[in-house]
């Protein structure tokens, strides 16, 4: 099948009289000239320019024929293209391969954009947020004008702080004292006298311990506590949002005690 298709394109371009012009055989047969090959061109397409491409070479028999292609049919005899036009390409080719770079460069940035972007809220979302910054805004500003209006008090606050301290040292002072009374009774009686007793008040010496008075207090509150009822609605702070930047008392406050820290606020809550 191969021969069959190489016969019917190189056949009907065969020269008879050069089949043998290039063996080995001793006929000095003349060249053919131009004008011969010309005419077996006969049946070529008009027009075609790589007529008469593919040559025969006939041998012997079929084994000894050779096709060969004439590549002189071809644009610079088949050598590519010519200089100028290869050199153009080549500079056409980096300006092409520098775009290109510049090009995926670009689409990278704005895809990393475009994932900024997405992962930001929207304009919906911002304008509901907005909302509530500026109320959360507003409250501050109210309890900044409020707290601006104590800030002539800061000299009262310091000298009340000096005397609060005062009078925790004189606290444990005496507290030191009474403690030291107890232990030499205690150990002078044998026993008779119990430091714990006494200040719990019960035996022979009684007295008011920091504990039995928070103790009683809070005992105190618990039984009003069951009798208002409105005073469930109370919390810690003892006032609601609205009133939370004013000054009021608290209604669960018991009292304080003497730590290690300093003093101690007990709130009926936290027993």
């Amino acid at each position: 099948m191969v021969k069959m298709c190489l016969d019917d394109m190189a056949l009907d371009h065969f020269v008879k009289e050069s089949q043998f012009f290039d063996s080995d055989d001793e006929n000095d047969d003349p060249k053919p000239s131009m004008k011969d090959k010309t005419s077996n061109q006969g049946n070529a397409i008009p027009g075609d320019i790589y007529a008469g491409s593919l040559c025969l070479k006939k041998g012997r028999n079929v084994n000894t024929t050779l096709y060969y292609v004439d590549y002189t049919k071809q644009f610079n005899d088949g050598n590519g293209l010519l200089p100028e036009d290869r050199n153009d390409l080549f500079l056409k080719h980096a300006s092409a391969s520098a775009e290109k770079s510049s090009t995926e460069s670009q689409i990278n940035f704005i895809s990393s954009e475009a994932k900024v972007l997405l992962s930001q809220p929207t304009n919906v979302d911002l304008a509901s947020i907005l909302d509530t910054l500026n109320a959360e805004v507003e409250d501050l500003r109210s309890q900044v004008e409020v707290a601006n209006s104590f800030k002539d008090n800061e000299k009262v606050r310091k000298q009340l702080c000096k005397k609060s301290d005062l009078m925790q040292a004189q606290w444990r002072k005496r507290k030191r004292l009474c403690m030291d009374f107890l232990c030499f009774m205690e150990e002078s009686t044998e026993g008779t006298i119990s430091m714990k007793k006494s200040l719990a008040g019960d035996g022979p010496i009684e007295l008011e311990s920091d504990e039995s008075a928070i103790k009683g207090s809070i005992l105190f509150k618990k039984k009003k506590r069951q009798r208002d009822v409105s005073f469930q609605r109370l919390d810690l702070g003892g006032a609601s949002k609205k009133q939370r930047t004013e000054c009021i008392p608290n209604d669960l406050f018991i009292g304080v005690e003497l730590t290690s820290s300093g003093i101690k606020r007990v709130y009926l809550d936290n027993e």
